[in-house]
């Protein structure tokens, strides 16, 4: 008894180092995080990546993605928690809900034709939720928001996942 004791702890000391060699671990007051990228005038991929604490993902690739339709599977361990990281770095709990045209404070300057790009983050108390369109330009927020979707499509695997070869 005493043998199947000690080695269910060394077991688990084993699996909790290999576990704190994987990267930052993420913020238990995070529970998802999901992207969504929706159409322009031309062919930017449409699609809504949700990523959890597990680094799982659900992925509904829409159109002009490699695939279509629904899709799920694993990430790099610790992608997760880099995501987390972009967020907490670029303080996203303090970006507008919303960036788009009808709003001449966050954007001043615009254009048509651009994609719409949506980031909801679920909290333990609560969920945000920003939709920012790609047209705009002239806040600070947009630089931003810039930032973390290039982060955040490098940890979620954009090229190999959703973006179509050019």
């Amino acid at each position: 008894m005493i043998r199947h004791s000690l080695s269910a702890l060394l077991l688990a000391a084993g699996l909790s180092a290999c576990a704190a060699t994987s990267g930052p671990a993420a913020p238990d007051t995070y529970r998802a995080i999901s992207v969504t990228e929706t159409p322009c005038f031309g062919f930017c991929p449409a699609y809504t990546i949700t990523v959890t604490p597990d680094d799982r993902y659900v992925l509904e690739a829409r159109s002009h993605t490699q695939t279509q339709g629904r899709t799920t599977g694993a990430l790099e361990a610790g992608s997760f928690a880099r995501m987390t990281a972009v967020l907490e770095r670029e303080d996203a709990a303090s970006l507008p809900v919303s960036i788009d045209t009808q709003d001449g404070d966050t954007c001043p300057l615009w254009h048509t034709d651009a994609p719409g790009y949506e980031l909801s983050i679920a909290r333990v108390n609560g969920r945000q939720d920003v939709s920012w369109y790609r047209g705009c330009s002239g806040h600070p927020a947009i630089e931003r928001l810039e930032r973390i979707s290039d982060e955040l499509r490098a940890q979620y695997d954009y090229d190999t996942l959703i973006a179509v070869e050019r």
